[in-house]
């Protein structure tokens, strides 16, 4: 999906959806996985979690990424103080 055909800007084109969807399908013929509302539930969740990990990166000072985790590390009372604030 990151292929320059599928996006406009920073989002994905119309139909990305049902293109994942038969992509998908190829994988696991028998989820029989809907892009809508399974997929599309998935994504509007992702971009939510990705925006408070780029919100705490940006504004939570001694916040960073562990790659090998793949998870937000940091101190946890200051990671407190910004959980109440949300």
């Amino acid at each position: 999906m990151n292929d320059s055909a599928w996006k406009v800007d920073i989002v994905h084109k119309s139909g990305y959806l049902t293109f994942i969807e038969k992509e998908m399908s190829k994988v696991l013929p028998k989820a029989e996985l809907k892009a809508d509302p399974y997929i599309k539930s998935k994504v509007k969740i992702l971009k939510k979690q990705l925006s408070y990990i780029l919100e705490i990166q940006q504004n939570g000072s001694g916040f960073g990424w562990d790659d090998e985790s793949k998870m937000v590390i940091g101190n946890r009372e200051t990671y407190m103080g910004w959980a109440k604030v949300q």
